[in-house]
């Protein structure tokens, strides 16, 4: 069975039209677990009216994942 995590990158995978390997796929996980911890943490902080927006830096990934 796949996590969550694995059926939601397939989703956006798809939807974009893209069809990568299994071992790409791999490779692309621990980032979206990743960004999706991110945006966790994000929506949990009470910002009452404030808009926020995200921003992608790669070089905040962990070196493993890069």
């Amino acid at each position: 069975m796949q996590s969550s995590a694995a059926e939601l990158l397939t989703t956006l995978l798809a939807n974009a039209g893209l069809d990568p390997t299994a071992t790409d796929k791999e490779k692309l996980l621990p980032i979206l677990e990743i960004y999706l911890e991110r945006l966790k943490i994000l929506h949990a902080i009470d910002l009452d009216e404030e808009e926020v927006s995200g921003t992608f830096d790669p070089q905040v990934l962990p070196a493993k994942v890069v």
